[in-house]
């Protein structure tokens, strides 16, 4: 019977010593070395053979199920895992001007590894192949990239010679890109990289679980003595059964790995929940602080306004200049810095003309200098252009105070030093912006919109939107103090929203920065990332994580107290009832069971809750569909079920003409430590899979 027990508990026994004598701390391991010992001294081999079973037994079950948990938050994972080409083809020859016309190019192709790729390799990527690296492209060739993942942008963008592009993105033409980064470095890497660590961070409430949970083993171990004790002492004849039934019970019943799975299942899955809605979180604690805000401030352009350009004003004086040269040669210069809204707004109306060449480009917060075809070009506004010595006639001023009282904005541009014309701007809002004002508003969510712009366009804006509470004319540090005194209002839990170029100051200093926009420019610049205005979303995620975590903590605390209460023996004298050591080991097993259990029902959750939201699942009429919304039905079903899941598809494109594109099984791994900690280091189970990507002919503006 020992060498039987000895083979059942024989790595619990292994890993509380290693524990014991490598750190001098206790795990529950050594709870159950303890107990299984202790009954094994006093002859009692049934009961520790029967206990260390049943452990077993449960170990297994939640092993099982926690893989299983693994396995779908390693399937979202997946999808981007297969947007990355495993390889590449890398031109050998060395650039030259005419090196795209020889008839012999294609024998001069090398099949790499995308992890071989250097900066400054020239790659081949045909039509309807991802590219593999981020990069410029440098033949004279036109195409469309369809850069979903990364935008969140459903239509193709149009791409000409050195244009940038980004591995992960669909091409339609064949091109060749030089590698402005190695193959481990891109965007779409980086994001991969991103998401693993932050489902390794933890919110605070994590932190002071894990306090909790270093004490809790030393104090299930003293009070198991002082059990011992007390029953030696008060309890019936014969004491010896007694003492060893109850200590027994008390080292059994209790359960810390319960406690440590409280809050890490449930934010990873907040996190990648968050990721299949465009929702990029840098970290669980900004996930956390998301549930109780109740406060978000708003920036106005590029946030909840596109600008377009209205009008172009030159002067009568200026003869030499009209309309087309004009915006020419702004957007030349602009398309050297193309992250800034009005410089997009700008490139795009010239987007059927052909571009300049630039040089000598600088930018600041004011506005864009730089040489267009050996002409020098200033774009920017008053300030920039007096600061630069320029003089700027009172038909300009006249004109920017009128289309300020018309809700646009003003742009000069000055050439060769002299000011030429004033590009007018309207603030198009965006197709999203009113709906999700309106769900704030719906969630007692207190709204500011803060901006640099005029009052009376940036009014005009906030009064068609039905934003009541409008501040104009700050600047960078005006917004940051701005912020900062709203964080030092008692009760308010404050989030900036910005377009995550223009507003770092303003996002760092709120409790929660989020940052809207492409994720291949704002993806490092807040805490949370979005590709769509759907804050609304965001907040129902971070209070369906937060409430699946307090439940769970609950549920552990609550088990925990009454358990080890039936265990010591405090209901014996009232009901004549103690705790067995066998129901109490399996008792610890059903309650790490049931929290894993219960975090298996927050990705259901989530997608109801999103999608009730966004409108497209309508709200619960029947007594069955009400009780599969409260307890997650669906959800428990496939957390129990043994069945492959296949990957989930990001953003899946609706559009008449779409194209299926296999991607072939693959065995790379992310090169991630966080990922690698997360999902076991087994081999993947992945299935081949269609990524339905939409790409639609004709010329997209930029």
């Amino acid at each position: 019977m020992a060498a039987a027990v000895w083979a059942s508990g024989k790595e619990f026994y292994k890993k509380a010593g290693k524990k014991l004598i490598n750190e001098h701390a206790f795990c529950m391991e050594s709870l159950i070395a303890l107990g299984t010992i202790s009954a094994v001294l006093c002859l009692q081999f049934l009961p520790a053979l029967m206990i260390l079973t049943i452990i077993n037994v449960g170990q297994g079950i939640k092993a099982y199920i926690r893989a299983k948990t693994k396995n779908k938050v390693q399937s979202l994972n997946n999808v981007y895992v297969k947007l990355q080409p495993q390889n590449a083809k890398k031109l050998t020859l060395s650039y030259s001007l005419d090196i795209f016309d020889r008839p012999d190019l294609d024998e001069h192709i090398k099949e790499i590894n995308y992890l071989d790729i250097k900066e400054g390799d020239i790659i081949q990527v045909k039509a309807h192949e991802r590219i593999p690296v981020d990069g410029k492209i440098i033949n004279d060739a036109e195409t469309f990239v369809h850069q979903e993942t990364l935008t969140g942008e459903s239509q193709p963008y149009n791409r000409i010679k050195g244009d940038d592009v980004f591995a992960g993105s669909l091409n339609k033409n064949t091109i060749y890109i030089r590698a402005s980064k190695d193959g481990d470095q891109s965007q779409l890497k980086k994001i991969l990289d991103d998401v693993a660590r932050s489902s390794e961070t933890k919110p605070s409430i994590s932190k002071l679980v894990d306090k909790l949970a270093s004490f809790f083993v030393p104090t299930i171990i003293v009070l198991a003595l002082v059990t011992a004790a007390g029953w030696f002492f008060l309890g019936p004849l014969p004491v010896l059964p007694w003492v060893i039934k109850s200590t027994l019970s008390v080292l059994l019943c209790a359960c810390p790995c319960a406690l440590g799975l409280a809050t890490p299942i449930a934010s990873t899955f907040g996190i990648y929940g968050s990721l299949k809605n465009g929702i990029l979180v840098h970290d669980a604690a900004a996930l956390e602080s998301m549930a109780i805000v109740n406060t978000i401030v708003f920036d106005k352009t590029d946030t909840l306004t596109t600008p377009v350009v209205h009008e172009v004003f030159i002067g009568s004086e200026i003869w030499e200049w009209d309309r087309h040269t004009i915006l020419q040669y702004a957007a030349s210069l602009e398309h050297g810095c193309p992250n800034h809204p009005i410089g997009k707004a700008i490139v795009s109306e010239n987007s059927s003309t052909e571009l300049l060449s630039c040089k000598n480009v600088k930018k600041d917060g004011q506005g864009v200098s730089g040489e267009v075809d050996g002409v020098d070009v200033l774009i920017g506004n008053l300030t920039h252009l007096e600061s630069r010595g320029i003089k700027v006639a009172e038909q300009y001023k006249k004109l920017e105070d009128e289309n300020a009282h018309a809700g646009m904005t003003s742009v000069y541009v000055a050439i060769n030093k002299e000011c030429v014309a004033v590009i007018g701007l309207k603030q198009k809002i965006r197709d999203d912006a009113k709906k999700a004002i309106e769900d704030l508003k719906k969630m007692n969510i207190d709204v500011f919109m803060l901006t640099g712009d005029k009052k009376a366009p940036a009014e005009a804006v906030a009064e068609a939107l039905g934003i009541s509470k409008v501040y104009a004319e700050h600047s960078a540090d005006m917004k940051e103090a701005f912020i900062l005194g709203l964080t030092k209002t008692k009760k308010r839990r404050v989030a900036m929203v910005g377009d995550g170029l223009n507003d770092t100051k303003a996002t760092k200093a709120a409790h929660v920065g989020i940052a809207l926009g492409s994720w291949t420019d704002v993806a490092a610049s807040s805490d949370i990332a979005l590709q769509k205005l759907n804050i609304a979303a965001l907040i129902i995620i971070a209070r369906k994580t937060m409430r699946n975590i307090h439940q769970n903590l609950v549920w552990t605390g609550l088990y925990n107290l009454f358990s080890i209460t039936m265990a010591m023996g405090f209901l014996y004298p009232v009901f004549g009832f103690m705790l067995n050591p066998v129901v109490a080991s399996l008792a610890m097993a059903a309650s790490s069971i049931i929290v894993v259990v219960n975090s298996n029902r927050l990705p259901y959750q989530i997608d109801y809750a999103v999608g009730q939201q966004e409108g497209k699942i309508q709200q619960p009429k029947t007594f069955f569909e009400k009780l599969q919304q409260v307890l997650s039905l669906n959800s428990l079903a496939q957390a129990l079920k043994f069945k492959h899941e296949e990957p989930m598809e990001l953003n899946k494109v609706k559009q008449p003409e779409v194209q299926k594109l296999k991607v072939m099984k693959s065995e790379v791994k992310p090169q991630t430590p966080a990922f690698n900690n997360f999902c076991s280091e087994r081999n993947d189970e992945r299935s081949d899979s269609d990524i339905i990507v939409g790409i639609k002919p004709g010329r997209t503006r930029i």
